[in-house]
Parts: structure tokens; sequence; C-alpha cells
């Protein structure tokens, strides 16, 4: 670039080491995560990434990437007052992670937010200077297809359990689907790695344009990403996911429209516990439910293996069990992102667990007794006819019940009011969200704590007695519970 080469000569190396990012209240840019400035410099398009960050040596500082035409130089500067004044070069050396600049190869650079919104870049002494609008990284929580069809790239993104800085998914290439094992942004860039066949690994990155697109790159390829515009799929009410089960039980969802229930139990009901304190939900959104709890083939459709105890019931039809919260949270992303890429399902629709409310609404369907036929218990801990018409229970391995000690196929017992099956027995569901007293006021829309020890199930099992497997009981083992009577139903609600 002509305007500014004159000034790059005669200024020291500066060695520099990457150092963690700092967000502190005196950063005179109100830096969130990733701060990207687009524009043109002159002629030439200019990107500026930035972030903060410090070291002992000489405190807060920032860092960052002036690209001008794709051509990188590294920038280091210091803050006051809303400028940024400092150093920016060639880059000389990036290996192990550091970074300098090369001799004689140094000018000045000057950074500062106008009054318009718009922020002032200048390069050299007295020399032109150019406007560039900040713009952020697009969310990435989204499934992502690339625009040369001919090779099929698509990806899916979502933070990384316990970590909102690293981030996993898959990328799909040439009928190639591989895991994405390291994904960080750090400067507006996301950076990560690929792995195929479990041993091979290529690293990628994914940029950030103006107009809000995303660009791959991997090795010498290239690919702008775009959302897919797919309308929303769903013609009426209640649907059925489209996997290939041969004969077996299709993934059916039914509707549960919005509204308002009486959650928990009432003081006198038999077999109530003490932390099924009844209050008021409203569910403003309405939701679609499985119809049963997933099967042995439909979580063998999607995660390519059944888990499912061997000697408690294995068969397509019989619900899978013996998964952990965030082995089912895998299976919920993963039939997301393979519903989307086949053009079935709308972005603004997901597949996950439904949260505790939503799962006691649905398996009420409008009843307030201790079971969904709105009939109650005639015994807490013998058989209950009432419960041996729409459940599978049993008298903890001692007899009693009428499960014989074994998992059961879905949809043997009679449904609810609105065509739900197994909401009693067979197998505990994992529910959405973290385990929380209940409050004793009303509330909308719940979706328990953002923090906690345990998560939630709900419905019993063929292992519990019948006061265990009622419409209010509440379950809170650890998440990485595993067990031969632990399994789920999907919901698919839209994205917040």
């Amino acid at each position: 670039m002509k305007s500014y080469k004159k000034y790059m000569t005669g200024l020291l190396a500066t060695a520099f080491c990457w150092a963690g990012a700092v967000f502190a209240a005196d950063n005179p840019f109100e830096t969130a995560e990733n701060e990207i400035y687009n524009g043109r410099f002159t002629s030439e398009k200019v990107d500026l990434r930035l972030e903060q960050s410090e070291n002992k040596e000489t405190g807060r500082f920032f860092v960052g990437d002036l690209r001008i035409n794709g051509i990188s130089h590294l920038v280091l500067a210091r803050g006051a007052n809303g400028v940024l004044t400092g150093t920016m070069g060639e880059i000389q050396n990036q290996a192990d992670g550091k970074k300098e600049f090369a001799n004689g190869a140094s000018f000045r650079f000057m950074f500062q937010r106008q009054e318009n919104g718009k922020y002032l870049l200048q390069i050299g002494e007295n020399e032109a200077s150019q406007e560039l609008e900040k713009q952020t990284f697009p969310k990435l929580e989204e499934f992502y297809r690339g625009k040369d069809s001919a090779n099929g790239l698509h990806l899916s993104l979502y933070p990384k359990a316990g970590d909102n800085k690293q981030y996993t998914g898959t990328i799909g290439f040439k009928g190639i689907s591989t895991e994405i094992i390291k994904a960080t942004v750090s400067a507006g860039v996301l950076q990560g790695e690929m792995k195929f066949d479990g041993k091979t690994t290529n690293s990628f990155i994914i940029e950030s344009n103006k107009d809000g697109s995303l660009v791959f790159m991997t090795g010498g390829y290239k690919d702008n990403l775009v959302v897919p515009t797919v309308d929303d799929p769903i013609t009426g009410n209640n649907f059925t996911v489209k996997l290939k089960l041969d004969n077996n039980k299709p993934l059916d969802m039914i509707w549960c429209k919005p509204g308002s229930f009486m959650m928990g139990s009432p003081a006198n009901e038999k077999g109530r516990y003490d932390n099924e304190t009844q209050h008021q939900v409203t569910l403003t959104k309405g939701f679609w439910l499985g119809k049963y709890e997933v099967t042995q083939a439909q979580y063998q459709a999607i995660m390519g293996t059944n888990p499912s105890a061997k000697d408690r019931g294995i068969g397509a039809d019989y619900p899978v069990n013996m998964v952990t919260y965030d082995n089912v949270l895998e299976f919920c992303q993963r039939l997301t992102d393979k519903e989307r890429l086949a053009g079935r399902l709308s972005n603004k629709y997901k597949y996950t667990l439904p949260t505790e409310a939503q799962w006691e609404y649905a398996c009420r369907a409008g009843t307030a007794s201790a079971l969904n036929n709105g009939k109650e218990l005639m015994s807490e801990t013998g058989f209950c006819n009432n419960l041996d018409q729409v459940g599978w229970f049993g008298n903890q391995n001692a007899g009693g019940g009428n499960a014989g000690g074994k998992i059961h196929p879905v949809e043997q017992k009679k449904a609810n009011a609105w065509g739900i099956y197994d909401m009693h027995g067979n197998v505990w569901e994992w529910c959405l969200g973290w385990y929380e007293e209940y409050p004793t006021m009303a509330v909308t829309d719940p979706m328990g704590p953002s923090m906690g020890s345990s998560r939630v199930q709900r419905g019993g099992s063929w292992y519990n007695f019948p006061r265990r497997c009622r419409s209010a009981m509440r379950g809170n083992p650890l998440p990485n519970t595993k067990d031969y009577h632990v399994g789920f139903r999907i919901a698919l609600v839209p994205v917040q």
C-alpha cells in the first residue's frame, strides 16, 4: 500500500507473546469478547481485529491484527481517553504462538472512536485516515452451509459443555462428516481443528465479512458460509421426524399448545414428597414432544450405537437407556443438524430436552390427579391398578409391580389425553436444566437455575414403586448418571 510504505523504517524489532484476553472496566473501546472493525483505507480493503491483553512486564495493552487486502499486520497499542496509539507492522515470526515485527517494517498506528459511532484509523504520521465500522462475530450456535454446492460443505457449531470460549460441532465435506475437536474465537477469528478417521487432523479458519456472512478456509480451499433459509416445514400440529428405521417405531412428535397449569402436588396427594410444592406455571409458547420415549433404534440411527443394558430388554422399539445427560444433549444436537442439512427443519427450531415444566404440563394433559388418566394411587408401594393402565412400574425388584424387572417396548400402555405414551414408568426421562426447589408464587416459562449440581429426571421407571411414578414426582441425579432405568424423550422448541 503506497501511502504508508515510506513510514516502515527504522524502528527496533519488538518481540511479543500472545497473552490471554482480559476485559477490564477501563477499556476505552468497551471491548466485548471479540472486536472487529471493517472498512476501506484509500482504495483497499481493511479489516481490524482487537483484543485487550496484559503481561507482567508491560501491563495491560491492546493487541490486534490489521489486514489490508488479506495481508496481516501486527498491532500493539495502549488506550487512553478513547484513543489507541502504538505500533503496527509486518510480521516476521509466528512460531510457537509468538509474533514479532520485521526489522525496518513498523510504523505508527492510531485508532479513535468518534462521536458518530464510527472509528477513525490513521496509519503513519499525518497520513490519510479512514473511518471503520464496528462489526461483531456472528452467533455461533447455528447451522451453516457452503455456497459451493458441488462439495456439500456444511458446518454446525455450538459451545462446548462447561466452557463458553470453546466450541465443538461437526463439519461435512464431499459426503464425509468429521468432528471439530478444537475451536476458539480470538479477535474475531475462529480457529479450529477437525479430525478425520479418528487419526488425521486438519486446521481451519472461519472469518466474518461485513455483511454478516462467514468465510471458511482450510488448506487451499475457501468457501462462503450462509445460514440456510428453510421455511418452517411443520404443516399441522403433529408430525414425524424422517429417520430411516425400516418397520420400527417412527419418531412421532405431538403438539402441546401454550397454557397454564398447577405444577407439583397438593398436600393430601398419596405418595407425595416435600419437593413438590404446588404453584401455577404459564407456558407462553407451544412445543412438540416425543410421542414415546426415544427408542433404541432411533438412538442408534443418530448416534451409531446402542448403549442399553442387555439384560433389561433389548429391541428396536424398547426405550434406550444407560445414557447420561450429555449423551442426550448430543443426540438432540446431531438430530437438529441432520434435519437442517436435509432441509426439513428451519433454523427457527431445534430438538432438545423438555424443561421440567414442559414435561409435567405434557404429562398431565389437563389433569390434576396423581396419574395422567385422571386417577389417584391405590397403593404407594404395592400393586396399583390405576397405574397399571398407563405405565410399567415395579417394587424395587422385590415383586409387586407389573414390569417383571425389565423395560418394555413403547406404546404398550394407554396414552394420555394428548396422545403421549409412557409418561409414567418404563424409564426415567431426563429434563433440560438444573434442579432447584420449587417457588411458591406463579411463574412464567421457567427454565431452572443457571447453575447447580444435579439435573432433573421425571416419570419414574419399571424399577420403582408407584409413588415414584406419579405426574409430580421429581428425580435429581448427577448429570453423569448412567443407569438401566434412565432414558429420555425429545422436544422440538423455538430457538430463543
